[in-house]
C-alpha cells in the first residue's frame, strides 16, 4: 500500500467513526495528496496528517487549543527550515475554507518543521 493510500485510509477511518466531519476529512485528503508526493519520514507524516484532521475539526468546532508561549515561537524562527515550513503551511491553508486559530496554525507549523527535519 502506498503512503498516500495509507493516509487516505486513516482519514476515512476518522471520518466514518465521526471523529472528523466530511469538510475536515476532505481538506486533510487534499493535504495528504500534496505531502505524500514527497519523501518524508512515514511516522512524521502520519502524525502530521492525523494532527491536521483533528486540528481541522477543532477549527470547524471553534474549539481553541492553547498555543506556544512567545519564547518557544521565537526559538522556532531560528530552526533550519522555518521559512520553508511557514511557506508550506501558508500555501496549504490557502486551499482551505476552514479558518484556523493562531494556535492551530502554530501547531501545524511545528508539524511541518518536523517533516522537513
Amino acid at each position: 500500500m502506498s503512503q498516500l493510500e495509507e493516509q487516505l485510509k486513516r482519514i476515512g477511518i476518522l471520518e466514518s467513526a465521526g471523529v472528523v466531519s466530511k469538510q475536515a476529512a476532505d481538506f486533510t485528503r487534499y493535504a495528504a495528496s500534496v505531502f505524500c508526493d514527497r519523501d518524508y519520514d512515514s511516522d512524521s507524516l502520519e502524525t502530521f496528517i492525523t494532527h491536521l484532521a483533528m486540528a481541522s475539526q477543532r477549527a470547524i468546532n471553534k474549539d481553541a487549543e492553547a498555543g506556544y508561549d512567545e519564547a518557544v515561537l521565537e526559538s522556532l524562527k531560528e530552526e533550519e527550515g522555518y521559512q520553508a515550513a511557514l511557506e508550506i503551511r501558508d500555501s496549504l491553508l490557502e486551499h482551505c475554507d476552514i479558518e484556523f486559530s493562531d494556535s492551530e496554525r502554530q501547531f501545524l507549523l511545528v508539524h511541518i518543521l518536523n517533516l522537513l527535519s
